[in-house]
């Protein structure tokens, strides 16, 4: 897979910043694509290494602080930035619509949003699967890579902390595109930003380069590639204020060497939290997407 992972034009992305990783992490460089600016993990993480990653027991890891966080403790923290999504998504679907949420966990995001719609939860994890399951959803314990979803099936479709980590999310979205009827959403989150300010002061010490990211679009390529399937942005958030790695305290707490960063004195520790390293999106569907196999376009 030389071509790009975001649009799919065959030519390889060219490389901008070579990472050493950390002690349980390869060596991994990170390269752009001229075409649409989408960076992306080069080369990919072999599809069979990622599941076993995300298959792993749900035990407690490093952040990129150095602090062992519980996956669980990390997913409950971030209740309040998820019901935003939630009610932003919920204030535009009606009794009975159908809504499915890729890579969904132990089910929260389902969780928020109302009872009377039909919440479909697809989680690869069993424990996961089966956390999901016992708040009532209905589970299908699949990679999303493995979905088969009829055409304008579904309402509504979340993406919460996922995109980023599928092998081709671009083809992903291709297909999805499809799953979904023409005034359907699809609310996306926790896409990083590879241009904000952070990652520009910061460079190889970026907190959120990871392999598993695998691809780093900035705002403005998703939203050239979502409005290629028929899509158009309707909000944007850049979650900080209000999240557990985020807020007024944190913000003063981290300005000093932010500042020396930016003076030309730069330290060893990784880039802290900050306003714009992260982003989320709801996009509305505004017309009838093709079968894939039909699209004149590189996939």
């Amino acid at each position: 897979m030389s071509g790009c992972r975001w649009c799919g034009l065959p030519e390889a992305p060219r490389e901008v910043l070579a990472l050493a990783g950390t002690d349980k992490e390869r060596p991994f460089r990170l390269a752009r694509c001229d075409a649409c600016g989408a960076w992306q993990v080069q080369p990919p993480v072999p599809l069979a290494e990622a599941r076993r990653y995300f298959l792993s027991p749900r035990l407690p890891a490093l952040d990129p602080d150095g602090r062992l966080v519980d996956p669980r403790t990390r997913q409950e923290a971030r209740r309040r930035e998820y019901r935003k999504y939630a009610r932003a998504l919920a204030s535009r679907l009606g009794r009975g619509d159908r809504v499915m949420d890729v890579g969904a966990g132990g089910g929260l995001m389902l969780s928020l949003l109302p009872d009377h719609l039909k919440k479909v939860a697809v989680e690869p994890h069993p424990e996961a699967a089966e956390e999901a399951a016992a708040l009532g959803l209905d589970v299908r314990q699949k990679w999303a890579e493995d979905l088969e979803i009829p055409p304008d099936h579904l309402d509504a479709l979340i993406l919460n902390q996922t995109l980023d980590h599928l092998p081709d999310p671009g083809r992903f979205l291709a297909r999805a595109a499809a799953w979904l009827r023409p005034g359907g959403w699809l609310l996306i989150s926790g896409l990083i930003d590879p241009e904000s300010p952070m990652a520009r002061l910061y460079g190889p010490r970026h907190r959120l380069w990871h392999p598993l990211h695998q691809v780093y679009p900035p705002p403005w390529a998703a939203a050239r590639l979502l409005s290629t399937w028929g899509f158009e942005i309707t909000k944007q958030w850049r979650p900080y204020f209000g999240t557990p790695h985020g807020g007024p305290g944190r913000l003063l707490k981290h300005l000093p060497e932010v500042l020396g960063e930016a003076m030309g004195r730069p330290g060893r520790k990784p880039s802290p939290p900050w306003p714009g390293n992260v982003y989320s999106l709801l996009a509305r569907k505004n017309v009838q997407t093709l079968p894939l196999k039909k699209l004149a376009l590189a996939y």
